[in-house]
Protein backbone atom coordinates (compact mmCIF):
# COMPACT_ATOMS: atom_id res chain seq x y z
CA UNK A 1 0.00 0.00 0.00
CA UNK A 2 1.05 3.55 -0.46
CA UNK A 3 2.55 5.96 2.36
CA UNK A 4 0.68 8.25 3.83
CA UNK A 5 1.15 11.78 2.41
CA UNK A 6 0.98 13.48 5.93
CA UNK A 7 2.95 13.00 8.96
CA UNK A 8 0.88 10.03 11.17
CA UNK A 9 1.81 7.87 14.19
CA UNK A 10 2.34 4.32 13.44
CA UNK A 11 2.28 2.80 16.73
CA UNK A 12 3.39 4.08 20.48
CA UNK A 13 6.08 1.47 20.20
CA UNK A 14 8.39 -0.03 17.33
CA UNK A 15 6.95 -2.94 15.77
CA UNK A 16 10.39 -4.27 14.54
CA UNK A 17 9.11 -5.02 11.01
CA UNK A 18 12.26 -3.51 8.05
CA UNK A 19 11.52 -2.63 4.71
CA UNK A 20 14.02 -3.99 2.26
CA UNK A 21 16.49 -1.14 2.81
CA UNK A 22 16.77 -1.92 6.18
CA UNK A 23 15.02 1.56 7.22
CA UNK A 24 12.12 0.55 9.93
CA UNK A 25 8.66 1.62 9.61
CA UNK A 26 8.39 4.19 11.27
CA UNK A 27 9.78 6.54 8.18
CA UNK A 28 6.29 6.80 7.40
CA UNK A 29 5.29 8.78 10.58
CA UNK A 30 6.92 11.65 8.52
CA UNK A 31 6.44 12.68 5.33
CA UNK A 32 9.52 13.36 2.47
CA UNK A 33 9.95 16.94 2.91
CA UNK A 34 10.25 16.85 6.87
CA UNK A 35 12.67 14.25 6.04
CA UNK A 36 14.52 16.58 3.67
CA UNK A 37 14.43 19.21 6.10
CA UNK A 38 15.88 16.99 8.48
CA UNK A 39 18.64 16.00 6.20
CA UNK A 40 19.32 19.73 5.91
CA UNK A 41 19.61 20.31 9.79
CA UNK A 42 21.95 17.59 10.22
CA UNK A 43 24.25 18.73 7.34
CA UNK A 44 24.41 22.22 9.12
CA UNK A 45 25.70 20.79 12.42
CA UNK A 46 28.58 18.24 10.56
CA UNK A 47 29.57 21.35 8.87
CA UNK A 48 29.29 23.48 12.17
CA UNK A 49 31.83 20.66 13.44
CA UNK A 50 33.80 20.84 9.99
CA UNK A 51 32.78 17.40 9.23
CA UNK A 52 34.93 15.96 11.85
CA UNK A 53 32.03 14.21 13.77
CA UNK A 54 30.73 11.25 11.59
CA UNK A 55 27.46 10.99 13.84
CA UNK A 56 25.28 14.06 11.58
CA UNK A 57 26.78 12.69 8.62
CA UNK A 58 25.41 9.12 8.83
CA UNK A 59 21.78 10.89 9.98
CA UNK A 60 22.37 13.08 7.02
CA UNK A 61 22.76 10.04 4.75
CA UNK A 62 20.02 8.19 6.60
CA UNK A 63 17.15 10.91 6.44
CA UNK A 64 18.00 11.22 2.94
CA UNK A 65 17.42 7.40 2.41
CA UNK A 66 14.44 7.75 3.69
CA UNK A 67 12.89 10.58 2.03
CA UNK A 68 13.93 8.72 -1.22
CA UNK A 69 12.09 5.59 0.13
CA UNK A 70 8.91 7.10 0.27
CA UNK A 71 9.68 9.36 -2.64
CA UNK A 72 12.19 8.08 -5.01
CA UNK A 73 11.80 11.21 -7.28
CA UNK A 74 12.05 13.69 -4.71
CA UNK A 75 13.96 16.11 -6.12
CA UNK A 76 15.47 17.81 -3.21
CA UNK A 77 16.74 15.26 -1.76
CA UNK A 78 18.42 13.83 -4.88
CA UNK A 79 20.51 17.09 -5.41
CA UNK A 80 21.60 16.93 -1.65
CA UNK A 81 22.49 13.30 -2.10
CA UNK A 82 24.30 14.04 -5.10
CA UNK A 83 26.43 17.04 -3.57
CA UNK A 84 27.26 14.56 -0.79
CA UNK A 85 28.31 11.83 -3.02
CA UNK A 86 30.61 14.42 -5.15
CA UNK A 87 32.27 15.87 -1.93
CA UNK A 88 32.60 12.60 -0.73
CA UNK A 89 34.24 11.49 -4.02
CA UNK A 90 32.24 9.30 -5.43
CA UNK A 91 31.45 10.80 -8.52
CA UNK A 92 29.66 7.37 -9.87
CA UNK A 93 26.76 7.76 -7.34
CA UNK A 94 27.11 11.68 -7.65
CA UNK A 95 26.46 10.93 -11.56
CA UNK A 96 23.65 8.26 -10.54
CA UNK A 97 21.81 11.06 -8.41
CA UNK A 98 22.45 13.77 -11.58
CA UNK A 99 20.65 11.14 -13.74
CA UNK A 100 17.62 10.21 -11.92
CA UNK A 101 17.11 14.34 -11.32
CA UNK A 102 17.56 14.23 -15.49
CA UNK A 103 14.80 11.72 -16.10
CA UNK A 104 12.24 13.63 -14.30
CA UNK A 105 12.54 17.49 -14.89
CA UNK A 106 15.35 20.23 -14.99
CA UNK A 107 16.31 21.78 -11.36
CA UNK A 108 18.23 24.89 -12.44
CA UNK A 109 21.05 23.55 -9.32
CA UNK A 110 21.87 21.04 -11.21
CA UNK A 111 24.38 22.56 -13.63
CA UNK A 112 26.43 23.57 -10.31
CA UNK A 113 27.05 20.04 -9.15
CA UNK A 114 27.73 18.96 -12.88
CA UNK A 115 30.70 21.61 -13.05
CA UNK A 116 31.85 20.92 -9.90
CA UNK A 117 32.03 17.42 -10.91
CA UNK A 118 33.68 18.56 -14.05
CA UNK A 119 36.04 20.61 -11.86
CA UNK A 120 34.89 23.96 -13.31
CA UNK A 121 35.04 27.27 -11.37
CA UNK A 122 31.29 27.23 -10.59
CA UNK A 123 30.54 30.92 -11.38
Amino acid sequence: FPPPKESIRLKENDSGFRLPSELQASIFQRPPSAWFRRATRHLQVAWKNDFSDKKPLRKLLKSLYAALEQEPDHGPALLLLGWVFACMGQKAAAMACLERLRQQKNHSEMIFLIKFLQNRPLL
